[in-house]
Formats: C-alpha cells, structure tokens, sequence
C-alpha cells in the first residue's frame, strides 16, 4: 500500500483514513502472528539463549570469563544447587560431564557454554513442537505456539547451574507433559552439542543398543550407515544387500521426512528412533537429492551386517570388497586374501566404497595387511600429545599390484585405510572424493544407565601429515558415477580398475 500527496483533505478525512489503515494494519499482523507464531515463538528459545551465551563471552565485571574459576561466593561444584530428589535422575548427566571434562579433544571448555546448552535444549524438550504432516502442494500447517520463559542471568556469587535450575522450575510450572528422565537427556544432548563437535553426542539405551549390536554384526532396521550430526540425518551409505539398498538409496541422501512427518529442526538421534523398528514393518523416507525430493517405502528386516565380498575376476584379478570395521572384519578379509591367493590371484581391487567406517584397531589391522612396515596414521590430542600408529608386521598382500576403490560414502576407518596405502605410495586410489570424516572418537557406557555418550578425543592425519576432516581424500584416478551408470547398473569405477590391473 502507498500514500499519495496529490490531494489534500480535510483533518477529520485524515484522522478517519488513519484509523481506518490502522485497523486494517493491526488485523493483517494477528493473522501473522497467528500464522507465524510458533515459528517466533520456538526461535526466540534459541535466539535468547545465544544472545546469553554470546553477552557471557564478552568481558564484564558480574560474569567470570574463565569457566575453571568460580563466581565470587559460588560453589566451583557444578552440582551445586541442584534439588536433592533428582540426584538419581541427573546421575547420567554429570557422569558424562566428567567424561566429557576428561576425555574432549579441544580443552579447557567452556562450562557456562555447556550449562546454556542443556539449558536451550531442556526449554525445547519441554514444550516440543508437533511435527506437521508433509502433504504434497500444500503449506505446512503450523503447530499451536508453546510458552517462551525468560532466560534467567547469572547473577554475581550464583552457582554454575542456578540459571538452568531457574528454568527447570519454571517448566514445571508451566506444566509441561515431558518426564523428567526425558528432560535430563534431552539437557545431556545439548550439554555435549554446546562443545561445537558434531561427532560428540549422547546415546540413550536404544540407540546405544543398536550402535552396538551393529559393531558386532546384527541389527533391526533399513540396513544404512547414517550420520546423525548435521541438520538432518545424512546417508553415508547403504549396507551391501540391504533393504536401503534394494530401494535405491545412496550415499548423501539427506532424510528431512520420516512417514510424512518432517524432521526439521529435530536432533538426528530421535529422527533415527522412528527409522529403526521391528522387521517386517515399513518405514517412509522423504529423501532430498541434490535438488530432487524423492519418497522411498522401506520394509524394514533383521540386518547381518555385511563385512567381505570376494571373488575373482578375469585374467586373475582378484576382488575385495571390505563393508565395515568390526570385530569380525580382519579374519574375514584374512580368509579372503588367502582363498584368492590359493587360486592363483596375481592382482588385487580392494573395494572401500560404501564402507562406514568402525573400530579404529580394526583399521589398523586392515591396513597393515597391505603396508609392510612403516606409520598407518597419527592421533592428535588436545593437549599436544600424539601417538603414531605403524603396521603390524606379517600382511598377507604386501607386495601384490592393487587399486583401492573409493567414493564419496567412504569414511572414517575407509579413510585411514585408504589415505595410508596413497601416502605410502602402496597404491592408487581411484574413484571420488571421500567423506571426510578425521576425527577419532571413544563410545563411553554410562553406569548410571544403559546408555553411553561419544566423545571426539583426537583428530588423525594420514602418514604425510594430512587432515582430512570436511575434506575427504582425492583419488589418483576421478571416476564418477554418473545418474546413467546407477539406472544402468554400470560400474565405471570397478571397470577402470580391473582395466588399469589388467595392464602390462
């Protein structure tokens, strides 16, 4: 709308026009505010809480700056303040506090960022936001607005925590329907995100089971590695043989629906509770690819983890495909050197793709079966310390000519592998860019739970010193995958390989 200084009318026009122009301004901005209220509503949680956390990091004379010392008159025991009858209930909470303290990368941290962070995630555990169904060609309908409590500061002399145990009162007040062992995890998981590091989490007890049992070879579900770090849940890879990829998913696919309910803004470990389930049962994956929006209806199964694919192709070639790094991953690639050996193989495809990653001694053992001697890979620590990792000596393919297949949905303990045969000049890496993904973490149980927490403690480097982290690994030789080459179920990559082999 605009105003017009053609015409002059009279004052009584004037003030009518103006009240008539307000009336109408005011009942366009309660439709939006209707419309758009839980959208300013569930971000002014966050906004708050990071203008909080942003004024604690600027130097004042009422808010200490270094998080080991403690406020004039507190208590230097983060415990400090919290109400008697949740000790039990909090055990898990400070016992990955203590964790955290002891075992983080990056130190010293920064106590007030972490007691913030519980703090944000506890106001959003406590009044969730209903997730809207997803419907083709149709707005998202919004959910009713929840309360908004204030951000209490910290005054000067107040314990660590009394800001968030201002806040928990006020939930209960506000009578909200979340439980507390709900909420005291909910306040873990935002303890361990304020740390910055995507790859240190909380696993409450399901999905501390399901890690685990896919570590040791079974499990129920799609039959996917997943990274539940970002935004939304990432695809690393679907499992050779696997439900995820009978339907066709892929490595990059991002997960922003789960049964039409959009998981926007959800953390990635809930999302991956509601894919999981019993077998037999169907799971609905809204799936963006690049700019494409695809749906895939998923039957979920009993998943034996793949771990050695092996066979042998033409002019004596022999070809191993690795799927993980678990406990069962060594004696089985071991058997498979040896049973190709025993045929005659002269050469050899070592197949990295796809592979997840896993145990971090595992890589080792794997790399050392090609390496004959020298450094796998460096382990950084916070506090200056490293450790070098060298081949364990006695490899059963040492010496014969290799390429090792890579792509984008190998990672972690892939990478090590496959960044130690390149910089040791074992052999060439062909395919695309890795994931990147160079930092080591330790999955710690709780004992006050079934549960544990993932903690990153180093960042490693390849035997030239590389960190790869956000980067991946270039491959020697770029072949891509082309959108054809999947439809087609070609394999440019494996092709080139056995064709660079088969050379004089």
């Amino acid at each position: 709308m605009s105003f017009s200084s053609r015409r002059s009318v009279a004052p009584f026009v004037i003030t009518c026009l103006i009240v008539f122009l307000l009336a109408i301004l005011a009942a366009c901005l309660c439709v939006g505010v209707a419309i758009w209220a839980n959208r300013a509503e569930f971000s002014a949680i966050t906004t708050q809480i990071q203008e909080q956390i942003e004024r604690l990091s600027t130097p004042s004379q009422t808010v200490p700056l270094n998080p080991t010392e403690a406020p004039v008159n507190g208590s230097k025991d983060p415990k400090a303040g919290m109400p008697a009858e949740l000790k039990d209930t909090f055990a898990p909470f400070w016992e990955a506090w203590e964790l955290l303290h002891e075992n983080f990368v990056d130190q010293p941290l920064d106590d007030q960022a972490l007691m913030f962070g519980a703090l944000q995630n506890l106001k959003t555990a406590a009044f969730p936001v209903p997730l809207p169904t997803l419907t083709p060609g149709k707005k998202i309908p919004m959910p009713t607005p929840t309360p908004v409590l204030p951000v209490p500061t910290r005054a000067p002399g107040a314990n660590l925590f009394d800001p968030f145990w201002k806040v928990w009162a006020e939930v209960h007040e506000q009578g909200t329907q979340v439980d507390d062992v709900t909420l005291m995890r909910a306040s873990l998981d935002g303890m361990l995100a304020a740390t910055g590091d995507k790859h240190t989490s909380y696993m409450d007890p399901a999905l501390w089971k399901q890690a685990n049992d896919e570590m040791v070879g079974e499990y129920t579900g799609i039959g996917a590695w997943v990274d539940t770090t970002g935004e939304y849940i990432q695809i690393v890879s679907p499992m050779k043989g696997s439900p995820a990829e009978a339907v066709g998913l892929r490595a990059k696919d991002i997960v922003i629906a789960v049964n039409d309910k959009d998981v926007t803004g959800v953390p990635g470990d809930i999302v991956l509770q509601d894919i999981l389930g019993p077998a037999g049962e169907a799971v609905k994956l809204t799936i963006k690819r690049g700019e494409d929006i695809l749906e895939f209806n998923i039957v979920r199964a009993k998943i034996t983890v793949p771990v050695v694919e092996y066979e042998m192709k033409p002019n004596k070639i022999g070809y191993i495909a690795l799927r993980t790094f678990n406990e069962n991953s060594t004696s089985q690639l071991r058997h498979a050197l040896d049973d190709l050996k025993s045929q005659g193989m002269v050469a050899l495809v070592f197949d990295l793709r796809d592979d997840g990653g896993g145990l971090l001694n595992t890589a080792i053992e794997v790399a050392s079966e090609f390496i004959p001697n020298g450094i796998i890979m460096y382990e950084e620590y916070g506090d200056g310390r490293a450790e070098t990792y060298k081949a364990i000596k006695g490899g059963r393919a040492t010496d014969i000519p290799m390429t090792v297949l890579v792509n984008e949905g190998s990672a972690s303990a892939s990478e090590i592998v496959a960044g130690a045969i390149q910089d040791t000049g074992r052999a060439k890496l062909l395919g695309a860019t890795t994931y990147g993904k160079g930092s080591v973490q330790n999955w710690i149980p709780l004992n006050s739970e079934e549960s544990g927490v993932r903690i990153t403690i180093a960042r490693w480097l390849t035997p030239n010193r590389s960190q790869i982290n956000e980067k991946g690994l270039t491959p020697d030789v770029i072949v891509e995958m082309t959108e054809d080459d999947y439809k087609a179920e070609r394999d440019p990559q494996l092709d080139r390989a056995l064709q660079l082999l088969a050379q004089p």
